[in-house]
């Protein structure tokens, strides 16, 4: 028989055991089947004296009978068997599939696939441009750029003609130093 065999059912404590023949499925195959079942049941696999891969399954629901533990013993197998199959699809359309990758990331990037990448400009003959040039204006100093006039009056200044910030709601009233009347030494 080459289908996966249930060896152990142990419904009181929920556990079940499968032997599945040595190489009938890859490992990265039982890897990916275990890794899709452990939100349901916890794993463990081993192998026996011949090679066979024993897997150990124990449900994570509390009360479960037979037939849950057969269900998860199905579920397992199919699971592995959709993971030869994604392998093998991957295996044989590797390089539609790194094609097709390439063009949406070279899409994301701005570049379509007639166009040429515009590399020749690194050779030299057409360097026109100066690193200083800036057509967008995206180099120019935030102070030039929101430059307020010497006369504009700030909002930030007291009534009275002095420069010391007014008071915001925002402020803690936190220390500020007076200066001494008298004469200084």
């Amino acid at each position: 028989m080459s289908t996966p065999e249930i060896f152990v059912v142990d419904a009181e404590k929920g556990r079940l055991s499968l032997r599945l023949k040595k190489g009938l499925y890859p490992m990265d195959a039982i890897y990916g089947a275990a890794y899709v079942l452990i939100d349901r049941s916890y794993l463990l696999l081993d192998k026996d004296d011949d090679g066979n891969v024993l897997v150990h399954i124990q449900a994570k629901a509390g009360k479960t009978d037979e037939q849950d533990l057969n269900t998860l013993a199905g579920d397992f197998a199919n699971e592995a068997l959709s993971q030869v199959l994604r392998s093998r699809v991957m295996r044989e359309h590797k390089t539609r599939i790194e094609s097709i990758i390439s063009q949406a990331v070279a899409g994301g990037l701005g570049i379509s696939a007639g166009d040429d990448l515009g590399l020749d400009v690194l050779d030299g003959d057409e360097d026109d441009l100066d690193f200083l040039d800036d057509p967008l204006g995206i180099a120019v100093p935030w102070e030039e750029k929101f430059k307020r006039s010497a006369s504009e009056e700030r909002p930030d200044t007291r009534d009275d003609g002095t420069d010391s910030p007014q008071p915001t709601p925002a402020d803690s009233g936190g220390f500020q130093p007076v200066k001494p009347e008298g004469p200084s030494e």
